[in-house]
């Protein structure tokens, strides 16, 4: 069971950061500039405006790598943290996805502001709305780990066998 849960968790992160990257790099600029992507780009370059694949794609490889680290942690690592220290670890790195999103996305829709002055930032949220949602939520299961690593506190005097007995 701890391996699909870290499985689970592992590609939990992983989607996050793609449909981030995609999000970044396409999706929202096609929606906020109201034209297909290829043409929004062109706008964006003609107009002498940054945009950039690098910001999605560095978000996509900075989360892939905390994902395989946070898996390699809780299968190596698994006589020296509990559980709940791991769901905060995993808790924590989906809680700072959101702003992790928004300082990688802002150069692109930055751009997308300054090249269409009748852009739509609320098309570009449509996009965005599920990440920062999921970002939110991941406060419930670290509120969770919090609260049961509390509980759980291990006398220092005690040896571990004989805490658990």
């Amino acid at each position: 069971m701890r391996y699909v849960l870290i499985l689970s968790g592992t590609a939990i992160i992983i989607a996050y950061s793609l449909y981030g990257m995609f999000v970044i790099n396409d999706f929202a600029v096609a929606a906020a500039s109201g034209v297909p992507i290829e043409t929004a780009i062109a706008e964006l370059r003609a107009a002498g405006q940054n945009y950039s694949k690098l910001d999605g794609f560095g978000f996509a490889a900075i989360g892939v790598l905390l994902a395989v680290a946070w898996s390699l942690l809780a299968i190596l690592g698994r006589k020296n943290y509990r559980g709940h220290t791991l769901l905060l670890f995993w808790a924590g790195i989906l809680f700072l996805g959101a702003p992790a999103y928004f300082f990688a996305a802002f150069g692109n829709l930055n751009s997308v502001g300054d090249t269409f002055y009748d852009w739509y930032p609320d098309a570009a949220f449509e996009y965005e709305w599920p990440m920062y949602l999921a970002s939110a939520l991941a406060l419930l299961p670290a509120a969770g780990a919090t609260i049961a690593a509390l509980l759980h506190k291990r006398d220092p005097q005690v040896p571990p066998a004989a805490a658990t007995a």
